[in-house]
């Protein structure tokens, strides 16, 4: 259908431009654009294109320009005129944005005005690609779905506009951040297996980030149980103590996709087994009373049973303590022991660990009293004594097991934070009151804000310094501490918030233009409450990104030389964190090779001065090579008026400029670079034109303008010079009144002076001249 309306327009044209003869209007749109045109010489001939795009904003339709013409636009795909234009007269006409609808077809008819003639130009306007406010959709895993215990690749769909992406995944099952915004370019991203744990459940986020614009979507699923052997058998530890005279029966949970278990039993002391690697597909085991039989199981003595779980090469195990005694156990406390027996009778004492088989005493000889400190015993622990002593001429023995009491669990009265309380963004100190022999202490800090856990640690001390790195400026926050022995734990939690900090602007200390390829560093303020800084580097003459987002704690970095191209322009970004708020600093420059600087022309006695200023990136690279060549030559109004400003720019770096200037005519044809240094220079009062409208920027300097620029830049900038006896020179009357008190003040301060005689005001400066006066003015204004 569309071919056809096509295929009547073209000949609705054809017939309606038959009489437009010499017509050679055309039209030219954006990227490459369109040309119609009707041939002089065969009027039959007709040229038109109805099969290209252009991209959805403003344009300038133009046309060649031979007469007035009415221009009429129309929405093809929905029939609509969206705008009628007459007597038009300068041959183009600004198409707003407003305009246009994205994926519409649209036509352009050009008619003389009041003439028969018309053309007709066709195009469609390109779908915008707008960042999707709802953020990246997912594709890949599904909501709710299960997902196979394996490395996940994550997909959704490429917003075309966005910047980059971040990715983060978040155990829900154990509340743990596993990725914290992992940044991306890419619209997918593999999570290793090693990451994700079987029958829990995560949730993706995903954001796409277009400057400070951040849109997120989100995805929760479940991970299955894998067929893999992936879990521990779990032996049933409640129980750890046996009677010597009955059977032992131990169980275990079992483990899925075990083929079969391996059971051992081995003596903690001697280290003997008393069986080993036993196979059974049962998830619990007796000791038969053959193990008696043998004598190979001692009473009071630790042993340790293991059980394996095996699927193929694939094996998991668990192993307890436990002890089996022929008599009762008593309990003490936690302090020190006395042991006593009557008549101050001699006593051989053993006192054995046997949780550990270690012996706290063995066979120690005592007189009826004996005092066994505290520090020697461990709560929790399983003891065996046995006392041997003389009564008369006969022996008398005893043996008992007692097992040290714990003291009751403590809350860690958490101490560093105060409830309620606003803490400026730095390291958190955070810390709590002992409870007495935990096994360890769980730190847990939400925050509470973004709904997440920032923090999850286990530590033996009493205290701990949370990093000000995951910290963000501005939320609120609730740190738990937990006491944990055994099964048994006490808590303690605190709710507390982060001081808003708005970081201050940030500024390179001392910005350059041209950087030489091998000293290409940046030092800028520190940013008060900035937590990292991110600096990216852009080389904007090949459009690359050469450096994105490298993290650095201090306010300076070099760039490596290797990633940088001579001759190239870059673009330096450098944003300061603290964690929800940020500034930025952008600074352009170009890199040179410095080693290239030919110094070999000068005079023996400009060496040293040109030097300085190549050393101190006083001048533009191009302008300083220039001079370099050919150092002999004169001085330019133009090329003093860069080394006035240049001081300018050095010496007073936060100083407002003033905008006020004159309007020269004869300076247009000079590159944007130097007509700016010339109207700063014009502005700032350093230096005025010839005439009320002329500057005359190629006209050679005289050694007394030149005087003149320096004074009014000591002016500008409050340079105070001393008051010396004038000095006087044998050409004085040669000088001209403007410039007497001038040559005076330069001569005094040593940046110009004569010839030992005369001042020779009318004689012109060379190139090194100038290099010399820019390197003298440099240490007196800016290093003095």
């Amino acid at each position: 259908m569309r071919k056809k309306i096509i295929l009547v327009l073209l000949v609705l044209f054809l017939f309606s431009t038959a009489s437009f003869a010499g017509y050679k209007s055309g039209f030219i749109l954006p990227e490459g654009g369109v040309k119609l045109e009707i041939d002089e010489k065969d009027d039959k001939k007709k040229y038109l294109d109805f099969d290209f795009e252009i991209a959805y904003d403003d344009f300038i339709i133009s046309w060649k320009n031979e007469g007035k013409y009415n221009l009429t636009l129309m929405d093809f795909t929905t029939s609509e005129k969206v705008f009628e234009v007459k007597k038009i007269k300068d041959g183009s006409y600004n198409v707003s944005k407003t305009d246009l609808r994205p994926g519409h077809e649209y036509h352009f008819t050009l008619r003389e005005h009041d003439g028969p003639g018309h053309q007709i130009c066709m195009f469609t306007v390109k779908e915008e690609v707008p960042m999707d406010e709802f953020g990246p959709a997912i594709t890949y895993p599904l909501a709710g779905v299960e997902i196979e215990y394996d490395d996940l690749t994550v997909e959704w769909e490429n917003d075309k506009k966005a910047d980059h992406y971040k990715l983060s995944l978040i155990d829900i099952t154990s509340g743990v951040v596993v990725i914290d915004e992992m940044h991306l370019g890419d619209d997918h991203f593999t999570i290793e297996k090693k990451l994700l744990k079987p029958v829990s459940q995560y949730q993706v986020i995903v954001e796409s980030v277009k400057n400070n614009e951040v849109f997120k979507s989100s995805q929760v699923f479940k991970t299955m149980l894998s067929d893999e052997l992936n879990e521990y058998p779990i032996i049933d530890d409640n129980k750890d103590i046996y009677d010597f005279n009955s059977e032992i029966n131990i169980g275990w949970t079992g483990t899925p996709n075990a083929e079969y278990y391996l059971v051992s039993l081995r003596n903690k002391n001697s280290d003997e087994y008393i069986f080993q690697d036993i196979e059974t597909n049962e998830t619990e085991y007796t000791f038969e009373k053959k193990y008696n039989s043998d004598e190979k199981i001692e009473a009071n003595q630790m042993y340790i049973f293991k059980v394996i779980a095996v699927s193929g090469d694939t094996k998991k195990s668990d192993s307890i303590e436990l002890l089996i005694r022929t008599s009762g156990i008593e309990t003490v406390e936690d302090e020190q022991l006395e042991l006593r027996w009557g008549g101050g009778n001699p006593a051989l004492i053993t006192l054995q660990n046997l949780t550990t088989g270690e012996y706290v005493v063995k066979e120690g000889q005592c007189n009826g009293l004996v005092y066994i400190d505290d520090k020697d015993l461990i709560p929790g622990h399983l003891y065996y004594l046995l006392k041997l002593y003389l009564s008369g001429e006969k022996v008398y023995g005893s043996e008992s097991l007692f097992r040290v009491e714990l003291p009751k669990l403590e809350k860690p009265i958490i101490t560093g934070v105060t409830a309620g309380t606003m803490i400026p963004l730095s390291d958190l100190e955070l810390e709590w009151e002992k409870s007495v022999r935990p096994d360890l202490y769980e730190i847990v800090l939400k925050d509470v804000t973004d709904k997440t856990v920032v923090l999850y640690e286990n530590s033996r001390d009493d205290e701990l310094v949370i990093d000000c790195d995951i910290l963000s400026s501005g939320h609120d926050y609730e740190v738990t501490v937990t006491a944990r022995r055994g099964s048994d734990y006490k808590s303690d939690s605190v709710a507390f918030s982060m001081e808003t900090i708005d970081s201050e602007a940030i500024e390179l200390s001392t910005p350059k233009e041209t950087y030489n390829i091998g000293d290409v560093c940046f030092t800028w303020n520190n940013s008060h409450g900035s937590n990292y800084y991110q600096v990216s580097l852009q080389d904007t003459t090949t459009k690359k990104l050469v450096l994105d987002n490298k993290l650095i704690r201090d306010s300076k970095y070099a760039i490596d030389e290797s990633i940088l191209e001579l001759g190239h322009d870059y673009r330096l970004l450098v944003t300061a964190k603290s964690k929800g708020k940020s500034s930025k600093l952008v600074h352009d420059f170009k890199v040179v090779d410095r080693s290239e600087m030919n110094t070999a022309l000068l005079s023996d006695w400009a060496v040293s001065y040109a030097e300085d200023v190549l050393d101190n990136d006083l001048l533009d690279e191009t302008l300083m090579a220039e001079l370099l060549n050919t150092p002999k030559a004169s001085l330019t109004r133009l090329e003093f008026c860069y080394m006035m400003v240049a001081l300018y720019d050095v010496h007073s770096l936060n100083k407002d400029i003033p905008t006020k200037s004159h309007s020269f005519n004869d300076i247009t044809d000079l590159s944007d670079i130097e007509q700016n240094i010339i109207i700063k220079a014009n502005a700032l009062g350093i230096m005025s034109g010839k005439s009320e409208n002329q500057f005359f920027p190629n006209d050679l300097i005289s050694r007394e303008e030149m005087a003149v620029m320096i004074n009014n830049l000591l002016e500008v900038i409050s340079y105070q010079t001393s008051e010396v006896n004038e000095i006087v020179f044998d050409d004085t009357s040669d000088i001209s009144n403007w410039a007497k008190e001038a040559t005076g003040n330069v001569s005094r301060l040593g940046i110009i002076s004569g010839d030992g005689l005369k001042f020779n005001p009318k004689a012109k400066a060379t190139h090194e001249m100038g290099l010399v006066i820019l390197s003298k003015l440099y240490s007196k204004i800016v290093l003095d």
